[in-house]
């Protein structure tokens, strides 16, 4: 029944979100109890230890920032709060967020949006959830020394809402990475859905499996839109349609 797959899928909601927290808190504990017994007898063991801490911590803290999101999102009191929003701005906010990470993989972020979006109606909180949680994948699986690029433009074939003045956004994120093979394509917009090894390879691309859930939640809310287009090897563009937003001039 409806009533038992939405019990299962709550069930399987928190057995995952409870061994996502359970991996890094065993990390953190064993390298505490490591630090205590050995860790200051060596330097070298020590700073690794506290690095493996501090790692560890970091993955916990973006968990819990994430499961927060996701929870609100799917709360049945969640709703838009549609104001005036400048666009341009919170891709300024995004460009600072991401500098430090940009800067260690040699990744230029460059953003190239329509003027126009400097004036749009719709929920800024909302939109930036899924601008940051699409650039933080971007970045985390661009190539080293590549380019990361947002664009914003504005067309009446870019989900404008029907009856009424206002013209509709597409906000397209484009990065030079590993792409996303064919066969996961579907999938990646489940909770906790983690690509194979061959995507994620090392610790650092690993996220919480949990950003594009984020994304898809806050379009529902939003009544957009987002559209997949990867090729493997060669890199992946995230494009989002947001209905109705932008004045017709």
């Amino acid at each position: 029944t409806e009533q038992a797959t939405a019990m299962q899928l709550k069930t399987d909601f928190v057995a995952n979100a409870s061994h996502e927290l359970r991996t890094p808190l065993a990390s953190i504990k064993a390298a505490a109890e490591t630090l205590h017994e050995v860790g200051g007898e060596d330097p070298q063991i020590r700073e690794r230890l506290i690095a493996m801490i501090a790692s560890n911590a970091e993955r916990l803290e973006e968990l819990s920032r994430d499961l927060l999101d996701l929870s609100s999102l799917e709360s049945p009191e969640a709703a838009c709060v549609i104001e005036r929003v400048d666009l341009t701005a919170i891709a300024e906010d995004l460009h600072e967020l991401f500098a430090e990470p940009c800067t260690t993989r040699q990744i230029t972020l460059e953003f190239d949006l329509d003027d126009r979006l400097s004036t749009t109606w719709t929920d800024a909180r909302l939109v930036r959830l899924v601008l940051r949680n699409l650039l933080d994948n971007a970045v985390k699986f661009a190539d080293t020394g590549s380019v990361v690029r947002v664009r914003g433009s504005v067309s009446p074939g870019a989900g404008d809402a029907p009856g009424t003045t206002r013209l509709g956004a597409t906000l397209e994120v484009i990065d030079q990475g590993i792409g996303i093979p064919i066969a996961q394509q579907q999938r990646i917009f489940e909770r906790f859905f983690q690509a194979d090894e061959a995507r994620t390879g090392s610790p650092a691309r690993r996220g919480t499996g949990l950003g594009l859930a984020i994304v898809k939640h806050a379009l529902r809310a939003l009544g957009g839109t987002i559209e997949v287009e990867s090729v493997w090897q060669q890199g992946t563009t995230m494009t989002v349609d947001l209905p109705g937003c932008v004045e017709a001039q």
